[in-house]
């Protein structure tokens, strides 16, 4: 069978109408840190659908009186590099199987669609899965950071747009935006920072010539 995961999480603080939480993320069978993240949470009046004050009642049943009094700084997104001339953009539509219970689409569904986009940018490029497959290589993940701004309704179309910044020996940033396509309205923001790894021994291997060649007009000139 499959590894279990033991989560912990608990709350940071709240900031009128903000409220921070962790995670921890560790294997059950050695207790080896997997991940860690936190989220920062905006309470919305349902019918208005606008940030409102966290009233004391919720805050009083979430957090102890010390954590609530522990001050937030307003969250911030890294200022994303300049866009190169070959940025890549993808359209998703929003399907039914994609919403949460607000009617929106799902905060989760987000790194989906980025990583799908990634995906056929990779093929478009000519540096595809395929090949890294046989090359016994693959990219993971090390970190995310998403910026949700306005949401995405049902059948709502929305362009993707990615390019890559920040090229390291080993890994590399990649950045996406997703704007409504009716409209061009900014909905969200994601970056990933992904490493190269040699799939047999898992260790961080060098991004090889082919990617450079491949990618050359999707990397920024930051």
């Amino acid at each position: 069978g499959g590894e279990t995961i033991d989560i912990k999480t608990w709350n940071l603080g709240v900031r009128r109408t903000l409220a921070r939480r962790a995670y921890e993320m560790r294997l059950r069978s050695n207790g080896t840190l997997v991940a860690r993240a936190h989220t920062d949470w905006v309470f919305l009046d349902s019918r208005s659908l606008r940030p409102t004050t966290i009233p004391p009642k919720v805050v009083a049943a979430y957090l102890d009186p010390e954590e609530a009094s522990q001050p937030l700084r307003k969250p911030t997104f890294p200022k994303p590099a300049p866009a190169p001339d070959g940025v890549f953009k993808v359209q998703k539509r929003v399907e039914w199987r994609d919403l949460d219970a607000m009617q929106h689409l799902n905060n989760a569904v987000y790194p989906s669609y980025a990583e799908d986009a990634a995906m056929q940018l990779a093929d478009h490029f000519g540096w595809s899965f395929k090949d890294w497959l046989e090359d016994g290589l693959a990219f993971v993940a090390r970190r995310h950071q998403i910026e949700y701004r306005l949401p995405a309704l049902y059948e709502d179309t929305l362009e993707v747009a990615t390019w890559l910044y920040n090229v390291r020996r080993t890994s590399a940033t990649r950045y996406y935006a997703f704007r409504r396509l009716a409209d061009g309205e900014l909905l969200a923001q994601m970056e990933t920072l992904w490493a190269l790894v040699n799939i047999q021994t898992g260790k961080p291997t060098r991004l090889p010539a082919e990617f450079y060649k491949a990618l050359a007009a999707n990397i920024s000139a930051d």
